[in-house]
This record gives C-alpha cells, structure tokens and sequence, in this order.
C-alpha cells in the first residue's frame, strides 16, 4: 500500500502562515542585526499627485544623506524622525516608525496569508485532512474504502 502523508489543514495553515512571515520579516533583520539609528530632519516636501512624500536628511560618520520615502506620517518641514540604516550601506535607509519600517512588510504579508488560507479552507474534505498520496492512482471505491477504515480508527 502506498504511504499517505496525513495533515491537518490548520496546522498546516499555521506553519504557511509562519513561513510567510519568516520570509517577509527577514528582510529587515540584516537593518536590526547592523542597523545603525540616528536622527534625521525633514528639509523638504514632494508632492506627488495627491501623495506627500517628505524630503528627509541625515548624517552617517561625516557623510550627509536623504531619502524620500512615504511614511504615512504628518511630518513638517524642520522636524526631526528617527531613521535606520545599515553600516554597510549607508544610502539604503528606512523612516524607524511602525509604519515606516514594520506596517509595509506586515502589508505585504497579508495577501499570501489570505490566499493559503482561501485555498486550504476552502478546497479541504469533510474530514478536515489534506491527503497527499504516494504511488500508484487508485480508483474512487479504494478511496471510499480508505476513507471508512479512517472513520472507523477515529471512532476507536
């Protein structure tokens, strides 16, 4: 008889939902592992159709930078933000705020999360198993058999 890999649909939507976020989130441990903050000022706005993207400048050693990078902040000419950037690229900066830094990953993770939870909700049998069948097709009344012989283990 072929080997049958029995999973539950919500442990598996759980582990997805993890490995989403492991993948989404890793790409901002390398600015929390070598991450350097410091204090930048907003010099300038930019006005991009209805958009206000704020024209922010900051120091690394005795290098200026800027950036312009929508926050989804109020922020005025001559404040001051707090902003991340790693030591070994010190150009590529992020406004340090949660929705600088935090909520565009976290938006980005909720699609995926949306899609597997559709798909494995939604297209699961009534036994509340995904069913992932090794070797050879097997004809309907087998699976039928099968299916019984599972109802009758679960019952004992």
């Amino acid at each position: 008889m072929p080997a049958a890999l029995k999973i539950n649909r919500t442990t598996l939507f759980i582990t997805g939902v993890c490995l989403a976020a492991f993948f989404f989130l890793f790409n901002r441990l390398d600015f929390i592992t070598e991450g350097m903050i410091t204090e930048g000022k907003v010099t300038g706005i930019i006005l991009q159709g209805s958009k206000i993207i704020p024209l922010i400048s900051y120091s690394a050693g005795n290098t200026k930078f800027s950036i312009s990078e929508e926050t989804n902040l109020t922020l005025e000419p001559g404040e001051h933000i707090k902003i991340i950037y790693r030591k070994s690229c010190p150009e590529d900066a992020r406004v340090y705020s949660f929705f600088g830094f935090w909520f565009p990953v976290l938006a980005w993770l909720i699609a995926p999360v949306m899609l597997l939870g559709a798909a494995l909700f939604s297209f699961i049998d009534e036994n509340q198993k995904i069913v992932i069948r090794f070797g050879k097709k097997r004809k309907t009344q087998e699976y039928r058999e099968l299916e019984g012989k599972d109802n009758r283990d679960s019952a004992l």
